[in-house]
């Protein structure tokens, strides 16, 4: 017999419940979790073993999340006798797992009018949140990219013109000529300004980007001069590579873009000094770390990674740090395209970066690039007499 102050769980421990692809809780009219499905637990990350006992510290955080300006709560709500109609709330689990959650529920009411219980249905949006601001950002590269070949298509027109003007001045000047130093430094800046709308094409992918094999290890330290002269005098850099660096196939020059950039943003994160440090190492991406990350795709890739100790971000300004034309500095002195110009050629080449910071706690910058098919099909063996050469085989599959 059931009584008016109870729900029965046996149908809800029994039913649909335990197969769907929805969590959902059973709750009693103080807040008790009575039951929560497999779904939920695992979501939780609760131990299904007990179930409820290690359910129900993570349920009453969640619960107590306020979701309405009047300051009260998902449980409030539903102990009121109100539906709670897909409220997306943002909750932290104990073990520190930041969610977004997909919240609805629903008083049970008993033959008195009172309410005696409620069920709560959780949907998680992390993943799908993810993917959305991925896409996001790629829709705004893309937008960015066309922008970006148009003005480099008739930047590079004026250029043409301009070039054919000072080539004919050059030929009707004598030489010896004053004039003659003042053209040929036109026709200079006129070159530089060419190869320029050809990292600008490259950015937007109108043009193609030759790649060759390549030692990060090598690039590294014959930039360190530059680098040096980039930071200022107050910063140190500090630089760590392992020896027998796997390599990569990239374009050299686009990947001495993606570190001046990076050693540019972490200078100017450091205005009163710091420390700067730049590694590289071999590290293999399982299957286990590409959970939860569905972009990711499993093997060996070079990290390289930079790390400063100024000022950190916030998490509002480390969602948007990727976006085109964002920018934390003075408008004349930032134009917002370094960290995305970044994010681009990182994906060109099929790598991923990710950042990690804190106000006050510095910047790490973490890109992951995949090797060279050269370096995971580098093997040879003796060819027997009369023997058809073939080519090698492409062995990615296997290094998992």
């Amino acid at each position: 017999m059931i009584q008016e102050n109870q729900i029965s769980t046996d149908k809800f421990k029994n039913g649909l419940a335990n197969i769907s692809p929805v969590g959902i809780a059973y709750l009693s009219a103080d807040g008790t979790v009575l039951h929560a499905n497999p779904i939920l637990l695992q979501m939780m990350q609760a131990s299904n073993g007990n179930g409820n006992h290690n359910a129900n510290g993570e349920l009453k955080e969640l619960l107590s999340v306020v979701v309405t300006e009047d300051n009260r709560s998902i449980l409030d709500h539903l102990l009121d006798g109100e539906t709670i109609q897909a409220k997306e709330v943002e909750y932290t689990l104990i073990s520190g797992v930041k969610k977004q959650m997909n919240i609805s529920g629903k008083p049970h009411f008993s033959l008195n009018g009172k309410v005696n219980g409620a069920v709560l249905m959780c949907s998680d949006l992390t993943d799908q949140n993810e993917l959305q601001a991925q896409l996001q950002q790629a829709q705004k590269m893309e937008a960015l990219g066309q922008l970006t070949s148009g003005v480099a298509h008739d930047f590079n027109n004026l250029l043409t013109v301009i070039i054919g003007n000072t080539e004919l001045m050059l030929m009707s000047i004598e030489s010896g000529n004053p004039l003659q130093s003042n053209v040929e430094g036109i026709m200079k800046a006129a070159e530089s300004a060419t190869n320029l709308t050809k990292r600008l094409l490259a950015f937007s992918r109108k043009q193609p980007i030759e790649l060759s094999v390549m030692d990060l290890n090598n690039i590294i330290n014959e930039m360190d001069l530059m680098l040096q002269c980039i930071l200022r005098q107050h910063i140190k850099l500090v630089t760590t590579t392992e020896p027998n660096l796997w390599k990569i196939k990239a374009n050299q020059g686009q990947i001495e873009q993606v570190i001046i950039n990076l050693i540019v943003n972490a200078r100017d994160a450091m205005p009163q000094g710091g420390t700067l440090s730049i590694e590289t190492k071999n590290t293999r991406l399982n299957r286990d770390y590409a959970v939860g990350r569905p972009e990711v795709n499993p093997g060996k890739y070079i990290l390289l990674t930079v790390t400063d100790t100024g000022c950190g971000m916030t998490e509002e300004v480390k969602a948007k740090v990727f976006q085109p034309f964002f920018t934390t500095k003075e408008s004349e002195k930032g134009t917002g395209l370094g960290l995305s110009t970044v994010y681009t050629i990182v994906k060109q080449i099929g790598g991923y970066i990710w950042v990690y910071s804190e106000p006050g706690q510095g910047t790490t910058f973490q890109i992951y690039l995949p090797i060279a098919e050269e370096e995971i099909c580098s093997f040879s063996y003796p060819m027997r007499k009369n023997e058809i050469p073939i080519k090698k085989r492409n062995y990615s599959g296997f290094i998992y």
